[in-house]
């Protein structure tokens, strides 16, 4: 079937996809912590919270009592300190720090704790945006028919090909789970965990993360001539 419609605005596009991002966000974070409670994600994260911190109180034991100087200082008293005693505070502190590296990396427990919240985090997040993904990008706009999101709905935008055929479920499953799903959301928040637990330069991750905004602006203003209203 062909329409005779018209080409819908950015402000449009931009509204109904911002409500799409807002439902994505919510729907996605409802079934991450469906998952959390299945994975006893807490559990095992504050196991790894606890081996942290019993690794921290161990170091800051061992130079209060070798060294006599208190390394579990809150900011504020460490801003009172002098010129001298923030420079030795500082070279213990580096000390410190790789002796507590050295005990966690010796406990088992924490090397298994570790690794199960990075693999935890990972699976939730991922699996937790591919299953709003689902509903909100492919099964709803496939009940609504073309091509229509909850935002785009509102806002009264369909989605077709620009000979204005409608578009068929296989390509609407395509654009949103082999397009956004894969290139446009998982791999900014899989570099967005990398960065949060350490496995990725946070300066290289953020000019890739603003290389991709750049991009999706780009692309987004390129195919407006592919929505209509």
């Amino acid at each position: 079937m062909i329409y005779d419609i018209q080409k819908a605005s950015v402000l449009k596009r931009a509204s109904g996809f911002l409500l799409d991002i807002i439902l994505i966000a919510v729907l996605a974070v409802g079934f991450m912590a469906l998952l959390s409670l299945i994975c006893d994600y807490d559990g095992h994260y504050n196991s790894y919270k606890n081996e942290i911190e019993s690794a921290q109180n161990t170091v800051i034991e061992k130079y209060k009592n070798e060294h006599g100087i208190n390394l579990g200082i809150s900011q504020e008293e460490y801003e009172q300190l002098g010129d001298e005693e923030k420079k030795t505070f500082d070279e213990y502190a580096k000390l410190a720090n790789e002796d507590m590296k050295n005990i966690l990396l010796a406990s088992d427990t924490y090397k298994k704790e570790s690794s199960l919240v990075l693999s935890l985090s990972l699976m939730m997040t991922s699996v937790g945006i591919f299953l709003a993904m689902l509903v909100l990008e492919f099964i709803i706009p496939v009940c609504f028919k073309n091509g229509q999101t909850i935002g785009k709905k509102v806002f009264g935008i369909a989605v077709m090909h620009t000979n204005g055929v409608r578009v068929r479920p296989l390509s609407m499953f395509v654009r949103s789970i082999l397009g956004m799903y894969v290139f446009e959301i998982m791999v900014p928040v899989l570099i967005g965990l990398m960065m949060f637990f350490g496995t990725l330069s946070v300066l290289i991750g953020t000019i890739v993360l603003v290389a991709i905004c750049v991009l999706q602006l780009a692309i987004f203003i390129s195919t407006r001539n592919t929505t209509r209203s």
